[in-house]
């Protein structure tokens, strides 16, 4: 496992509880880059996470377009509810997209993980990893955030009186200023009332518009899968082989044929209205057998470069 990404909007309270996941994958990959796609608004929270390489807010367009240029090997949506985040892990590569299966979001992940509001959310976030098939620890002791000594030792940290300003202190250089444009902030929106814009829809519709831009694009993603056939899936992958379906179907087990019927395997499981069973059929083999050696594929795919290059061809193809 070499490149990960996190993916985390919202507010600074869900961030500072993501920090005890990221101290647990680094202790898990210490030689890995683990990078967070979040917000302006809370990416400042992981400069007290040294557990991070990079941090890109996605209301960046610099930054986005960064993230959508690499490559990694796992995606994690921290999201719980919104499809935003959904919709941006899907457009980024990567073999293996873990998230939340809230609010029709699970179409959008190759593995969807169970939430629910009564658990703690520092551990719905560890939950996410069961994916990647890692226990999570027995024990989160708190506390699992500390201020760097050198910020412990500034004026602004020893003077700021009482709780609300050590939290201030921690995330931002000037605790005064930053009292003082919150204090700003809420003096000017007192008088503005309703606003559509922050009050309708679960989409956040400042970036994205109303749900309806959401369920289109979700209906457009679901009416592209459920008009891939098994049949679809042979033909690309006979083509990219350059074996007919008549040697797939052959006895024998050397690497072309066996990688072949793998990659089939592997792109079936992923679409939730096809099933192993009509491929079984089609290659005339076992059916666990062909469910067994594509979910191995996938998991070489996260380390094997040029397996993964065919992953994500493949699926271009199919989604035309």
């Amino acid at each position: 496992m070499s490149y990960l990404l996190l993916i985390r909007p919202g507010g600074i309270g869900d961030a500072i509880l993501l920090i005890p996941t990221l101290q647990y994958l680094r202790k898990i990959f210490p030689a890995s880059s683990i990078d967070v796609l979040a917000e302006k608004r809370n990416a400042g929270s992981y400069d007290l996470c040294p557990e991070v390489d990079q941090v890109f807010c996605y209301d960046k367009a610099r930054d986005f377009a960064t993230v959508l240029r690499r490559r990694y090997d796992v995606i994690i949506d921290m999201e719980q509810w919104h499809r935003l985040s959904a919709i941006v892990a899907r457009t980024i590569r990567s073999p293996m997209k873990i998230g939340f299966g809230t609010n029709d979001r699970s179409r959008l992940f190759t593995h969807s993980v169970d939430y629910s509001h009564e658990r703690y959310e520092l551990n719905s976030f560890l939950d996410l990893l069961a994916s990647m098939e890692i226990e999570p620890p027995a024990v989160i002791a708190p506390p699992f955030l500390t201020v760097p000594p050198a910020e412990q030792e500034s004026a602004d940290f020893k003077e700021s009186p009482g709780v609300y300003h050590r939290i201030l202190s921690m995330l931002v250089p000037n605790v005064w200023k930053a009292r003082a444009a919150y204090d700003s902030f809420n003096a000017d929106g007192l008088g503005e009332g309703w606003r559509d814009d922050f009050h309708s829809g679960t989409c956040e519709g400042r970036l994205l518009g109303d749900d309806d831009f959401v369920d289109e694009v979700l209906g457009k993603v679901n009416q592209r899968r459920q008009t891939t056939t098994v049949a679809d899936i042979l033909d690309a992958v006979s083509c990219m082989y350059g074996k007919s379906l008549e040697e797939l179907q052959a006895p024998g087990k050397s690497r072309p044929y066996t990688e072949a019927r793998a990659m089939a395997s592997l792109l079936v499981q992923e679409m939730p209205h096809l099933s192993l069973t009509e491929l079984a059929k089609s290659l005339r083999r076992d059916i666990a057998s062909l469910g067994r050696v594509g979910r191995r594929l996938r998991d070489q795919g996260m380390n094997d470069e040029s397996i993964g290059r065919h992953v994500e061809k493949l699926r271009k193809e199919l989604s035309k």
